[in-house]
């Protein structure tokens, strides 16, 4: 065999083996993707641990003189520590999902009660402790656009929420349910519930991590989030509600699965 013919030959099969290798590398490639997508595990829910400052809007209820609830528990904001449930009943292909979702919440705010009328000298603060409770409910539809997310791999997924409200709300002193003229100081109040927010997917952190823990307990997506909350609970308007709602900023951990 002359030397040309042996470099062509070594030339050729140099050439053969690197495009077997490339091919199968891209075949493992393209199979592991599918088989990542073939074995994700269905998502059709999300779960939300959510906090942020609440201060109750009792002081902006008409026909209220002053600013009781400022005088007795300043200005400070309280935080909220509260939990949301969501099913994405409907997923629209290349858009998002929509659908149902419940929250359940918890603030308190306590102080020194203040005496009716100052005494000549001294502080107007009694030594008895004061506190109102606070337990804010919703139900809202919930709109989730995460196209960009899903179609092009930016982990962004804005948001919105709307329906309706319910607080549960308590006033108590060191005796107990706290009560004036026969009528104790505790009930409910309905109002609407709005919510506007952006969610930053964190799976990119560690996409290994993220298919081992989608593979190991189904979660699809965690996330972390912001979100503007309009917590209309002024017995829609009307008399005789306390107003014990707000609008304030929520931020948390998203489960999506």
């Amino acid at each position: 065999m002359s030397r040309r013919a042996c470099v062509a030959a070594i030339l050729g099969c140099t050439i053969s083996v690197f495009c077997t290798n490339a091919s199968a590398q891209y075949a493992g490639n393209e199979l592991g993707s599918v088989r990542h997508k073939q074995f994700a595990s269905p998502q059709r829910f999300a779960l939300e641990l959510r906090f942020g400052p609440y201060k109750p809007s009792i002081d902006s209820e008409p026909g209220v003189s002053g600013a009781p609830y400022q005088t007795v528990f300043g200005s400070s904001y309280r935080v909220l520590a509260a939990v949301e449930f969501d099913w994405q009943a409907l997923r629209i292909p290349h858009f998002g999902s929509i659908g149902p979702g419940l929250s359940f919440g918890y603030t308190s705010m306590g102080a020194k009660a203040n005496f009716s009328t100052c005494p000549s000298s001294g502080s107007c603060q009694s030594a008895e402790n004061t506190s109102l409770d606070v337990f804010p409910l919703y139900a809202v539809g919930v709109l989730r656009i995460d196209v960009l997310m899903k179609d092009f791999g930016i982990p962004l997924v804005p948001y919105g929420k709307a329906g309706a409200g319910l607080a549960f709300w308590r006033a108590s002193n060191d005796a107990g349910t706290s009560s004036y003229g026969g009528v104790a100081g505790k009930g409910h109040t309905w109002g609407t519930q709005f919510a506007a927010g952006l969610a930053l997917s964190i799976n990119w952190l560690d996409p290994r991590a993220a298919r081992s823990l989608d593979s190991a307990v189904g979660i699809n997506n965690t996330s972390i989030f912001g979100e503007l909350m309009w917590a209309n609970l002024n017995g829609f308007g009307g008399a005789g509600s306390l107003y014990v709602g707000t609008t304030t900023f929520i931020g948390g951990l998203n489960l999506e699965f």
